[in-house]
């Protein structure tokens, strides 16, 4: 049953009783009797949404901050733009259309399949630390187990498989960006929707290509090493961006 606000345009699909708006998250979580390790912010549309983000590094933002994400920005150009040298001019391209298109119909897919799951809506929401209010993450979804109260961050990915994903892998810079949610959020883990397609002229896909789900505990050792360290790097980039001083991503091989 709906009680909530729909507080963005995008489109729910009806008959759907465990799907519900980024509204109804926000006062879920308000009314929980211990703190959270976050604010909330949720805005009508996109323009708004993306001033919000502004002067924050979002999730987004890590696999760029630790050099993993090269091919779409670098760590130079993120700095050059957070310091106002100069402006992001990237408008999306067909695979963000795409991505943006069937992210609604993904989550809404997970949502029926997952019946004794309530899913939420993320689009449009920001949460923002409190104990580092320059740090914040946007959610695709996020699903809470009813049986046990379980929060889990759900993060949709589209687009184009890679040998990055081979084996059953996740790229680096998605997981750095799972990481900084989990981090800020606190929540129980993380699930990574992936639904991928082969591109023209590209390399063939894996032959497990298609919608594949990756979770990820946050009790996990590896994934708690994970989020102290891109704490600790973002905070670094932070200081660099703070000071208008640039400092280059250093890895040491041993």
């Amino acid at each position: 049953r709906r009680t909530g606000t729909m507080t963005n345009a995008v489109y729910i699909p009806h008959g759907i009783p465990n799907l519900h708006t980024a509204g109804e998250l926000v006062q879920y979580l308000n009314a929980a009797t211990e703190p959270l390790p976050f604010d909330m912010h949720v805005y009508d549309d996109e323009a708004k949404w993306l001033e919000g983000r502004r002067g924050r590094i979002g999730a987004s933002q890590v696999g760029t901050i630790l050099g993993l994400t090269d091919q779409w920005k670098t760590r130079r150009q993120l700095f050059d733009e957070m310091t106002g040298r100069s402006v992001d001019e990237f408008k999306g391209n067909e695979y963000t259309q795409r991505g943006q298109s069937e992210e609604p119909l993904i989550r809404a897919l997970w949502a029926i399949e997952h019946p004794d799951w309530d899913v939420y809506d993320g689009t449009h929401l920001l949460f923002v630390s409190k104990t580092e209010p320059w740090r914040s993450c946007s959610l695709d979804m996020v699903c809470v187990r009813r049986a046990t109260g379980e929060f889990v961050i759900g993060e949709i990915k589209t687009g184009v498989w890679t040998k990055k994903w081979a084996g059953g892998g996740v790229p680096d810079g998605y997981l750095a960006q799972v990481s900084q949610q989990l981090d800020i959020t606190k929540f129980d883990g993380a699930v990574i929707v992936a639904r991928l397609q082969s591109a023209s002229g590209a390399e063939e896909p894996d032959t497990t290509s298609g919608e594949r789900a990756y979770y990820f505990s946050a009790d996990n050792a590896a994934v708690q090493d994970n989020m102290q360290y891109v704490r600790r790097e973002v905070a670094d980039f932070w200081d660099c961006v703070q000071k208008g001083v640039y400092k280059p991503k250093i890895n040491l091989a041993i």
